[in-house]
């Protein structure tokens, strides 16, 4: 799916750097000229913490958020749109408008865009199914995570206001003895800990490669500014 765009240049460059998603250190095959940021400022949430903390905002005031993402090998840009409010989460991009309802008895149902008159109609629904609207729930916000899921050695840049949002500005680098480098800035909400802005190149020296991605939250409504999608129930 589409929304795994961003993800493939970094994983890249993550296994082409030699680094690993638990710590900024990564495997230098025991060579000590290794260089990388200092001060070692670890981001506030981890991913599941994060994550919590953006469904709770959700289920209580309701949020829309838009984002935009750019793949700098295949040059495409993609805009996506992630909504909660009361039972309702909504997901829409270039390839698909969904609207998902997970009632009292952990009914989930499934609601697609006709196109006819912009009315979301019934898809299906199944029982019983709230681990299968989490597991949705999840790879729809997934890009609200790449800061968390990757390195705990960031270095706090500074505090600023990003789209309307209280957040702090993270920066990570390393390289390796002239083989290969990488380094990314991420801009992190500091209510809920989700990535509002995500930018990562990596260079590996040897073969001559280059890659980079980045992913940036356009829009965040809250509670009152927030509109459920039309439903025919």
């Amino acid at each position: 799916m589409k929304k795994t765009l961003i993800l493939l240049p970094i994983l890249s460059l993550l296994a082409l750097t030699g680094c690993n998603s638990g710590g900024g250190s990564g495997d230098n095959s025991g060579d000590d000229s290794t260089s990388q940021s200092s001060g070692g400022g670890n981001l506030p949430y981890d991913k599941e913490q994060a994550s919590n903390k953006l469904r709770d905002l959700g289920e209580e005031q309701g949020i829309q958020i838009e984002y935009h993402a750019f793949d700098e090998d295949t040059e495409d840009v993609i805009d996506y749109t992630f909504g909660m409010k009361d039972e309702f989460s909504w997901y829409y991009s270039d390839e698909d408008q969904v609207v998902l309802k997970l009632d009292a008895s952990n009914t989930l149902y499934e609601y697609r865009n006709t196109g006819e008159d912009g009315a979301y109609e019934l898809a299906y629904s199944l029982p019983d199914s709230a681990d299968t609207y989490d597991q949705l729930i999840d790879g729809y916000t997934m890009m609200f995570f790449l800061a968390n899921n990757y390195f705990d050695g960031y270095t706090k840049v500074r505090d600023l206001t990003f789209v309307g949002r209280s957040a702090s500005e993270y920066h990570y680098s390393v390289s390796y003895a002239g083989v290969a480098s990488l380094s990314m800035t991420a801009i992190i909400d500091k209510d809920t800990g989700i990535t509002l802005y995500w930018d990562a190149t990596g260079d590996n020296y040897v073969d001559g490669e280059h890659g980079g991605a980045t992913f940036e939250v356009t829009s965040f409504k809250v509670g009152s500014q927030v509109a459920l999608p039309p439903i025919e129930e």
